[in-house]
């Protein structure tokens, strides 16, 4: 589910597919994040304007550990820190919906 895109919003709320991607929300409106390479793992590499971020799966005693490296262009002042906090926010989000859509049996 982490490698195509265009499952996303089936467990992230926050995001929306769009050709070859995701739009991520960053500050007031959506900006495109698309699909740079897949990792010989499980995982996918999502490069954006703003920034990229990365996830790949890991194996774990009897379960698995969701991964993800966030890279953003750095907005001085309050205004970053906040666009940084909702997007923080956000993928964590993704993160639980991913969790949540997997246990329900998705």
């Amino acid at each position: 589910m982490l490698a195509e895109p265009a499952s996303y919003p089936s467990w992230w709320s926050t995001v929306r597919s769009v050709p070859g991607g995701i739009q991520l929300p960053l500050g007031r409106r959506p900006r495109p994040a698309m699909a740079e390479r897949h990792r010989n793992d499980v995982g996918l590499h999502l490069v954006s304007p703003d920034g990229d971020l990365e996830w790949y799966l890991e194996p774990f005693d009897d379960g698995t550990i969701v991964n993800a490296f966030l890279d953003v262009e750095d907005v001085p002042g309050r205004r970053g820190e906040r666009r940084l906090h909702r997007l923080r926010g956000s993928i964590r989000a993704g993160l639980v919906g991913l969790k949540r859509h997997l246990e329900a049996g998705g």
